[in-house]
């Protein structure tokens, strides 16, 4: 790949499957693009409609557009399909039923030069034709802080603190981060834990990149592989894998689902723990036993009002404990 690669092209990896509705919208906003130094790697994942027919189409007319068959089946086999007939300085992705404001690749592309060996993202609207969901703009609201304040790494086990097909990256980090190898579902997130784990620094743009459709056929809303255990299972294997030191004790603060999944992978990985809890019963120890405990990893299973959470985030600091280091939001 490194020998191909084109100074200043952006390479957009896109898969699709089915996305005939919207997809031609969405490549018209990739070529009225203001940055026209790209290539897209449009992977045809099993399509059943009239998608690959649609790309096609646009293929013929512009030479920057390429066609790939996905020989396996999956977003994780796609996007590798696509990585391999990348040439571009910079690779990004887009998915196919989303839009990109026009000068979405220019100011991606801007700040990339700016800030070498970094990926750099912006903020999300969410938009369709039903009014979007509190959860999902709860969602928009709390990636876009992230943006905003440039705090990725401290929330990076809480949620995909960047969205899927909203970033730039350079193309000669994904050797080294080996970023793309042995993906697990879901895929967004995983790459992302990967980039963090090499020590890739993360950069907000605070503007508007990415327009997400919200509609009701998104492979995130009607696919297991985005269930909130698929989550829970992939962020606190790679916790343990990446941030987890033996010698130190493992608190899981809070009650409720997201504590039992959580527990679920700590028991199965072997990994002691004391649970903790607001009340005091049956397995679990009230909140002051946290004055007990020294140079703890705290797993804190719950996201509390503003007011409480951030009296819960002085009480550890004052207690000389560092976020991202001794405690983390999940």
């Amino acid at each position: 790949m490194f020998c191909r690669v084109k100074k200043g092209l952006i390479s957009i990896v896109m898969p699709f499957k089915n996305a005939a509705p919207w997809l031609a919208e969405c490549l018209k906003t990739i070529q009225f693009q203001t940055y026209t130094r790209w290539e897209l790697l449009a992977v045809d994942d099993g399509s059943e409609d009239e998608s690959a027919s649609i790309v096609r189409e646009f293929a013929i007319e512009d030479e920057r557009i390429s066609v790939l068959t996905n020989k396996k089946s999956g977003i994780i086999s796609a996007l590798q399909t696509g990585i391999l007939h990348i040439q571009g300085e910079y690779i990004t992705r887009m998915d196919a039923d989303d839009l990109m404001p026009p000068d979405k690749l220019e100011t991606l592309f801007n700040a990339a030069v700016k800030n070498p060996g970094s990926l750099v993202t912006g903020k999300v609207k969410y938009f369709g034709k039903k009014a979007v969901s509190r959860g999902y703009t709860e969602y928009e609201k709390w990636l876009n802080s992230c943006v905003k304040n440039n705090d990725f790494h401290r929330f990076m086990y809480r949620e995909c603190a960047v969205a899927s097909p909203n970033w730039l990256l350079s193309s000669f980090l994904l050797g080294p981060t080996q970023c793309f190898e042995e993906l697990s579902y879901p895929e967004d997130y995983h790459l992302i834990l990967k980039l963090y784990a090499a020590g890739v620094p993360f950069v907000g743009i605070d503007k508007i990149t990415h327009l997400w459709r919200h509609h009701e056929s998104r492979t995130s809303l009607n696919s297991n592989d985005y269930s909130q255990q698929r989550f829970f299972e992939l962020k606190i294997n790679f916790w343990c894998d990446t941030d987890w030191h033996e010698r130190r004790p493992v608190v899981v603060l809070g009650e409720g689902v997201k504590a039992d999944l959580t527990i679920d992978v700590l028991e199965r990985r072997g990994i002691h723990f004391t649970r903790v809890g607001l009340t005091e019963h049956k397995g679990i120890k009230p909140v002051a036993y946290l004055d007990e405990v020294m140079n703890p990893q705290i797993l804190i299973t719950v996201w509390p009002a503003t007011s409480q959470r951030i009296s819960m985030i002085a009480y550890l600091l004052k207690r000389g404990w560092i976020e991202g280091d001794n405690f983390w939001f999940l």
